[in-house]
């Protein structure tokens, strides 16, 4: 062993408590800073001292040779090194401390210094002059870009200073709680001791277990100065905000300054250049074609260079515009968010982010200004190539000056002109250089401008969809209105009046002939397409009555019936609502937004849509409709859904009428009025008729409608209730939302339904015509014998087409819910603020405390329900998916089957678990612990789950083998996790433990091979002829069809026996099922054919012996022979 080297450490935490102590005196009491300096010195001295001596007796520990140590230096070793780590994360704490300690003393000072900055009127002495007026176009381009480029540090700086101000906000709550669980922790430590076999163990131990009291104690130091820092910290961060706010305000005064100077130089040279162009081609007209084209060239050039100065002025302009949008939206985001969190609940809260809400553009104006902004900035970069182009060709211009003169001038010119004309000419080229030059220039800022602009709108976009984030996440769960009142009956009757007046319903007729005005042909098209579909109507029904007479015809019936009826119902269910929507639709374009026509054009078009939908229902469940002929509905459901769909659409339309029409109407209260009644009144009008079309008799008999059925009785009539209490209590916005969703699933649901009975109707044909195919094909073979082909029965591809329908159908209504609910999740985020507990995640000093939030819980919850289903309905999936692809017989689809449903409930519950903070290496001591005491008290039970695993994956068994175990004899049917099933020949279930399977002696007959023997015992009379015994029996085994001749039966004289000759008949057969036919028709057949040949069956023999018994022998009590003499009775023994 080597030389110790001693670490001096001191392990004891004597002088601990007491440091503490004066340390939180001094802090709390204001005294003597140097000192509480002195001391975080000394402290933060000492821990770097202790961590060099640690890690010299790591080194001492560890091999030279670089070999891992061993026995007990590998668990000493290790615990000096966690007790290294956690001194450096208590040196990082004492730091971290002093530097809040630090700024508990100079925050004060920063922030005064902050604010007297931020109430200055002068800029900062240390920022660099703006340009003279002399500067010329590059110099202030120099400048605006140096300026832009401090204005966007500046406001990054911002946006990280209102991160921190918002995380300071909670921040002292979470610090004390962090404080008293360290509390905690200290006095576990105190109380922990380091005692351990062996020296160099027992001191490592205690090397850690001060090291933990010491990183803990630091921490909470750390902490201490933390919190009582923290009034301090916010208020400095707050001036140094003003202060950022100043500067950035001065700053986009330099930018726009600059901006204007720069879009100021810049019209200028373009108008200089302008007037330079024209000047040039008035100098040049008449001298030469040549000069006259190239003048003209410089004229379209400086005409593109003005558009495009103007273009950039634009452009700054919207980007500037952009930036204060941007600003306002920040504000307002950061305004709610306060607001938010004081005043919680509110009513005038909710109202206000219902405006806020509203005011927000959708995302998709985002998305179109970003698609243009892109198109632009392409375009002008091809620009850009273009004149790249034209830039290289100008490069030479005297160059390009003499090849000119020598194409088009010398044999068109003058040769006294020649010089004159090439002189222009250079000039010309000169100046379009210079010209092309500055496009190019120019061009370059308009692609920064666009950029800039591009960037500012998606950081808009950003802004925009956290803000609406923010609000959907609490509007759901704010009240917009206030509960039903004396005031609001006043307020509902004064919406009334309004809705009745004369004068609004003047304007609407006004907004609808303006609408047909200015749209002709739209409304041409669509009243004339109403008025088409009108006049239609009785011969529709006379169509409708002839595909239902060909429906179900053996020769004449085609799924294109079915198309075309679905086409007249919906011709017949199109006219009223088609009028109704194009009058709300040129009610809506002949009015603004916020009119009364306006408004009331928009509940035209929603009770068109409520109309249309449920009129096409109604439609459709008529007697000889689509749903009772083409889908096979029942009559009496459609009958039952017809009726109330008669009276219900029309009051339901009218609802939807004044809900659109109270939205539209914000500012006069109908909305929350006019339109909350109109909600609450449908909602309690749906839960009436819920309530009588689902009572026990009208669509199940009353012995069919179980508890069940009258748990969803109350579920579908609770839901609209629950509703219209929520409007009633002031919770509107949030019904209207749930409302909307829940009309939008139950109309997706119904899509789904007509689309899957109308691909049923398909496969009926299809396999209505499969069979009359086959059944023709049988009637052309006749009577003759032709070898058959395997073909796929009618049942095994309807089943298999039923399997993918299901999974089909499971999909799309997956897929269409959560399109329709996607917006509404974020609400849900308001249940992390709901914490239930709190757990830790991560190891050693990296260990941080989680919480664990209502959210967590309900995704659990809705984990485990999803996990359920995926169990129930994983046979079907994996048979659709892959096992339907695999050649492979039941017994291996089952357990495949078994084994994945163990597989997807074990790792749905380690996942549920997880998100409620409970991970496996917490657990796994419970669930050992568990494990023993249960296996103890439940060892049986344990004992068949086990054998159960053991059968799945060893298959000494399988589903569909046939199995004899003891006295009982069967077909397994099934493998649970506790028992297995047999299905023995009386059709009887045994329910055999799993247990017995492997303890016990199991025959299987079908393991490797689905071949049986079959042994049939003869005996016969010895006066028989052996070979003509054999001869009979084999000729019996040769008549029957099910004996395999491969292996081969066979016959022999086993025997002579005490009765007579014994014959074995030893025959296979494919299975176990042919058993018992077959033995039946061989006993007949040799029973027939040796009784042909005269050979009787051997028959039993027993020998009697008779004795005679005199009287005197006779036992006493019992009646004897005659006295009288005679015979005397036999003794049969």
């Amino acid at each position: 062993m080597r030389g110790r080297v001693p670490h001096a450490l001191p392990w004891p935490a004597r002088r601990l408590p007491a440091a503490l102590a004066a340390g939180a005196l001094a802090l709390f009491l204001g005294l003597a800073p140097p000192i509480g300096h002195a001391q975080n010195a000394q402290a933060t001295d000492t821990t770097a001292t202790d961590v060099l001596r640690l890690e010299a007796r790591i080194e001492a520990l560890e091999s030279p040779e670089g070999e891992p140590a061993t026995g007990g230096n590998a668990d000493a070793l290790a615990l000096y090194r966690e007790a290294r780590e956690r001194l450096q994360q208590a040196q990082r704490d004492q730091q971290a401390a002093a530097a809040f300690r630090a700024a508990l003393e100079n925050a004060p000072g920063r922030a005064a210094r902050a604010r007297r900055e931020a109430e200055s009127d002068r800029a900062p002495d240390d920022w660099p002059p703006l340009p003279g007026e002399g500067a010329d176009l590059a110099t202030l381009e120099q400048a605006l870009s140096e300026e832009k480029a401090r204005l966007a540090a500046l406001q990054s700086e911002l946006q990280a200073l209102e991160a921190q101000l918002a995380d300071m906000r909670d921040q002292p709550a979470r610090l004390r709680e962090a404080l008293l669980e360290l509390r905690s922790e200290q006095e576990a430590l105190t109380q922990e001791s380091a005692s351990a076999d062996g020296e160099e163990l027992a001191e490592a131990r205690a090397a850690l277990l001060d090291a933990r009291r010491r990183a803990v104690a630091a921490k909470t130091r750390m902490l201490e100065q933390q919190l009582l820092s923290h009034n301090a910290r916010q208020e400095l961060a707050r001036a140094q905000r003003l202060r950022l706010l100043q500067h950035i305000e001065w700053l986009q005064q330099r930018v726009g300054s600059l901006e204007t100077r720069v879009n100021r130089e810049s019209r200028s040279e373009a108008e200089r250049a302008r007037e330079q162009a024209q000047r040039a081609a008035e100098s040049v007209r008449g001298l030469h074609p040549l000069l006259s084209e190239q003048a003209q060239r410089n004229n379209a050039l400086s005409e593109q260079l003005n558009t495009l100065v103007a273009g950039v002025e634009q452009l700054a302009e919207e980007n500037r515009y952009a930036q204060r949008q941007l600003e306002q939206l920040r504000r307002s985001y950061q305004s709610t968010r306060r607001q938010l969190e004081l005043a919680g609940g509110d009513v005038l809260l909710g109202e206000a982010l219902l405006r806020e809400r509203r005011s927000l553009p959708p995302p998709q104006r985002f998305e179109e200004r970003l698609k243009a902004l892109r198109t632009r900035l392409a375009r002008a970069r091809l620009e850009m190539l273009r004149l790249q182009e034209t830039a290289r060709a100008l490069q030479e211009p005297k160059a390009l000056a003499r090849e000119l003169v020598a194409e088009r001038v010398r044999l068109t010119a003058r040769p006294e002109d020649i010089p004159r004309i090439h002189t222009a000419l250079e000039a010309l080229l000169a100046e379009q250089a210079g010209l092309v030059d500055t496009l190019r220039l120019n061009l370059n800022r308009r692609i920064d401008r666009i950029a800039e602009l591009a960037q500012a709108q998606e950081r808009l976009q950003e802004q925009s969809a956290r803000y609406a984030a923010l609000l959907d996440e609490h509007l759901l769960w704010v009240a917009s209105a206030d509960p039903l009142n004396r005031a609001w009956f006043s307020q509902l009757r004064e919406a009334l009046l309004a809705l009745l007046r004369a004068a609004g319903w003047r304007s609407v007729i006004q907004a609808i002939g303006q609408g047909a005005a200015s749209r002709p042909a739209s409304t041409t098209g669509l009243l004339l397409a109403a008025l088409f579909c009108l006049l239609l109507t009785p011969r529709l029904r006379r169509l409708l009555r002839e595909a239902q007479r060909r429906v179900g015809h053996p020769l004449e019936d085609r799924f294109r019936y079915s198309l075309q009826a679905l086409a007249y119902t919906t011709l017949l269910s199109l006219p009223t609502p088609l009028l109704l929507g194009t009058l709300g639709w040129l009610a809506t374009r002949g009015a603004g937004p916020g009119s009364f026509a306006h408004a009331l054009g928009e509940g035209l078009q929603a009770a068109a849509l409520i109309g249309f939908l449920g009129l096409g229902l109604s439609q459709s469940c008529r007697p000889g409709g689509l749903a009772p002929v083409h889908f096979r509905w029942p009559i009496g459901l459609c009958r039952q859904l017809r009726a109330p769909l008669r009276r219900f659409v029309p009051l339901l339309a009218l609802s939807a009428l004044l809900v659109a029409y109270g939205a539209e109407q914000q500012g006069t209260g109908a909305h929350d009025s006019l339109g909350r009644a109109a909600y609450m009144s449908a909602a309690l009008l749906l839960a009436w008729t819920a309530w009588n079309w689902l009572r026990a008799g009208r669509l199940l008999p009353r012995r069919s409608a179980g508890y069940s059925w009258q748990l969803l009785r109350f579920a579908v009539t609770a839901l609209p209730l629950a509703l219209a209490t929520l409007a009633g209590l002031g919770y509107y916005y949030t019904a209207l939302q749930l409302a909307s969703r829940l009309m939008a699933s139950a109309w997706w649901l119904l899509l789904i339904i007509v689309g899957l009975s109308l691909i049923l109707r398909g496969m009926r044909l299809a396999e209505r015509r499969l069979a009359h195919l086959r059944a023709s094909q049988r009637r052309k073979q006749g009577g003759g014998v032709i070898e058959q082909q395997p073909q796929l029965s009618l049942q095994t591809v309807d089943e298999q087409t039923r399997q993918l329908l299901r999974l089909l159908v499971g999909v799309s209504l997956l897929v269409g819910l959560w399109w329709l609910w996607a917006d509404l999740l974020p609400a849900l985020r308001i249940l992390q603020e709901v914490v239930l507990w709190h757990h830790y995640t991560g190891a050693g000093s990296e260990q941080l405390m989680r919480p664990v939030t209502l959210l967590d819980a309900a995704l659990a919850v809705a984990l485990l329900s999803g996990v359920i289903l995926l169990v129930r309905n994983l046979p079907g999936l994996l048979e659709i998916l892959l096992l339907r692809r695999v050649h492979m017989d039941p017994g291996n689809r089952y357990a495949v089957t078994t084994l994945s449903r163990y597989l997807v409930t074990g790792l749905g519950l380690i996942a549920a678990i997880a998100l409620i903070g409970i991970r496996w290496s917490e657990a796994q001591w419970l669930v050992a612990a568990l494990g023993v005491g249960l296996g103890f008290g439940l060892q049986e039970i344990f004992a068949n789950f086990v054998s159960g695993l053991i059968i799945l994956f060893e298959r000494p068994v399988r589903v569909g083998d046939t199995v004899t175990l003891g006295d009982r004899t069967g077909t397994v049917s099934r493998i649970r996790i506790r028992a297995t099933t047999i299905t023995d020949w009386a059709r009887r279930e045994l329910i055999i433990p799993n247990k017995d399977f492997v303890t016990e002696q199991l025959i299987n007959w079908t393991l490797s091979d689905q071949i049986t023997q079959l042994l049939i015992e003869v005996r016969v009379d010895f006066a028989s002829e052996p070979e003509t015994v054999s001869r009979v029996l084999r000729e019996a085994v040769r008549t029957q069809g099910l004996i395999l001749s491969d292996p081969a039966p066979s016959v022999h004289f086993m025997r002579f026996g005490e009765q007579g000759m014994h014959f074995e008949i030893r025959a296979y057969l494919q299975g176990m099922e042919d058993r018992l036919s077959v033995t039946d028709a061989l006993h007949q057949s040799i029973l027939a054919g040796l009784r042909a040949q005269g050979i009787r069956l051997a028959a039993p023999q027993r020998e009697l012996h008779l004795r005679s018994v005199s009287a005197r022998a006779w036992p006493p009590g019992r009646d004897g022979p005659s006295p009288t003499g005679g015979d005397q009775a036999p003794d049969l023994r």
